[in-house]
């Protein structure tokens, strides 16, 4: 298995690429730190966040995201974030001298891209947690899986995905049960410190199948596990409409294409927009060939894809700063998953560029970059 990388652009990928997976990614894995005067807040983010899916904004999924990881609504990343930062009182660059015993809290936060069928649907999972450094385990956790149907612009959840007769006191729930206790990893099985919730607590759609987060106690505290049924053991479960929505054909229509959420300028020079075209352009450390290198060395085949020897392309945008550092990563032009995280996680681990410049002064850049991955 090869990894390999395509043509480096310096220019603005509207309209230059097609988009198969039709939907826009943006990563944020960050740390923050804010005091409100009295308490120390820690907030790491680990964020796959769906700026477009299908070409365009979608109101009610970003809403439902927000909601779920930041307890209010909103439709950026950036100014959800920001506003949830704020409310934790002002920022700081590192702990104070002498504030050992300040009372800390530590923000977790986790979203990440579980499956998506072209036109039809889009699934995510998210995990928030909340600790006090005087507590001795999580205070509050927070286990979050949901489709959201494209077609239809609607949240799906356990009563929209199965028939009613799946739910308990009605006639197929030891069925459905007992599918379900079969497709859980043996470790977690049912022993003397074990006791399964009544249901799960939560279900999504993964490759048409059934994803379940599933609750169990272990002294006497509630874990998570999570559970997949595939599409041919569980589809006697669905609903109608759901059978609707996956079999029978979507009307191909055309997207528009995806513009980028970063302000773009190119005169007179302005040192903090992000320039599309430069007059020197910005070049890796050691030029294409030592990129290359760099690229074929770090970038690894996921193991999901690897197993079905999938092949995919990615097409990577980011943008380099004055100082030559990486920011900004974000996925244009989807492959899978597995091949859109793994792009973006060499990108983040790439060594300073000599920075693009106007008029001899270095400028914010933006940088597109295709990957491709293919076995050999």
């Amino acid at each position: 298995m090869v990894c390999l990388f395509g043509a480096l652009s310096h220019c603005h990928a509207d309209g230059a690429e097609e988009n198969p997976m039709r939907y826009r990614m943006d990563y944020a894995k960050k740390s923050f730190l804010r005091t409100d005067g009295s308490t120390l807040h820690f907030v790491n983010i680990d964020l796959e966040w769906p700026s477009w899916v299908n070409g365009e904004r979608r109101p009610m999924l970003m809403n439902h995201i927000s909601s779920k990881l930041f307890g209010f609504e909103g439709l950026t990343l950036d100014e959800c974030l920001q506003r949830y930062l704020d409310g934790l009182g002002k920022p700081l660059f590192s702990v104070p001298d002498g504030d050992e015993k300040t009372p800390r809290v530590y923000h977790t936060m986790e979203m990440r891209l579980v499956d998506y069928s072209k036109t039809r649907y889009i699934s995510f999972r998210i995990i928030t947690a909340k600790r006090k450094s005087d507590s001795a385990g999580v205070e509050s956790t927070d286990h979050h899986i949901f489709t959201y149907d494209i077609v239809n612009d609607k949240l799906l959840g356990p009563k929209d995905l199965l028939k009613k007769a799946c739910f308990p006191g009605y006639v197929s729930y030891d069925a459905f049960m007992d599918l379900l206790i079969m497709h859980t990893p043996s470790e977690y099985l049912m022993t003397d410190d074990y006791l399964y919730s009544e249901f799960p607590i939560e279900m999504c759609l993964m490759n048409d199948g059934l994803l379940c987060d599933f609750g169990f106690f272990e002294y006497g505290s509630l874990s998570h596990v999570l559970s997949f049924i595939p599409y041919n053991k569980v589809v006697g479960f669905y609903r109608k409409e759901l059978k609707k929505l996956l079999n029978e054909p979507v009307k191909e229509t055309p997207v528009p294409p995806i513009k980028s959420s970063i302000e773009s300028k190119k005169s007179p020079v302005d040192t903090l927009a992000i320039y599309d075209m430069v007059d020197e352009h910005p070049v890796f450390q050691g030029g294409d060939d030592e990129m290359i290198q760099f690229m074929l060395k770090n970038l690894q085949f996921p193991p999901l894809e690897k197993s079905f020897e999938a092949k995919g392309r990615v097409v990577t945008q980011f943008v380099i700063e004055r100082d030559g550092t990486v920011s900004l990563p974000t996925v244009v032009q989807s492959a899978s998953p597995g091949f859109d995280r793994e792009a973006i996680r060499v990108v983040n681990m790439m060594p300073k560029w000599s920075p693009g410049k106007v008029d001899g002064v270095p400028v914010r850049t933006r940088v597109t970059l295709p990957l491709t991955w293919r076995s050999q």
